[in-house]
């Protein structure tokens, strides 16, 4: 949102590019209504912490770009032992994805094997870098 030229520049975002973030935004103009939760959040304000744009930080933007968001919560406890197996293999942010996927709502995720998890249980989710496919094989 600050530069376009720092997604490239950026270690945590090296393997996107602007044409990426429009792409992004591009998919997101489908949807009236954004779903987030507490554990996916957290993955993102870690992913900005200690980022800075012109001395500013980057976590400044994260409010106002999430103040309209439905946030889901699933309590922790429950998720993880309710759904041991899945919780090992993914992660707890991911399970949570899991139980977002259930209530009919589509997951873009770039992480291949929960995506293919999702669609292989009959679940609405995109794998970023099958959209990106177009234009990264021409």
């Amino acid at each position: 949102m600050y530069d376009r030229k720092r997604i490239a520049q950026n270690k945590r975002t090296s393997t996107y590019t602007a044409k990426d973030f429009d792409l992004l935004l591009d998919f997101m103009d489908r949807f009236q209504q954004f779903v987030t939760t507490p554990n996916i959040l957290t993955e993102v304000s870690n992913l900005l912490e200690g980022v800075s744009y012109q001395s500013i930080p980057v976590l400044t933007i994260l409010p106002e770009l999430t103040k309209d968001f439905v946030e889901l919560h699933e309590p922790s406890y429950p998720v993880m032992t309710g759904r041991s197996k899945i919780f090992i293999k993914f992660g707890l942010s991911d399970v949570v994805s899991c139980y977002v996927a259930e209530r009919d709502y589509v997951i873009l995720t770039d992480d291949l094997k929960l995506c293919y998890y999702l669609q292989n249980n009959g679940f609405a989710a995109l794998n970023f870098n099958n959209l990106r496919s177009d234009y990264l094989i021409t």
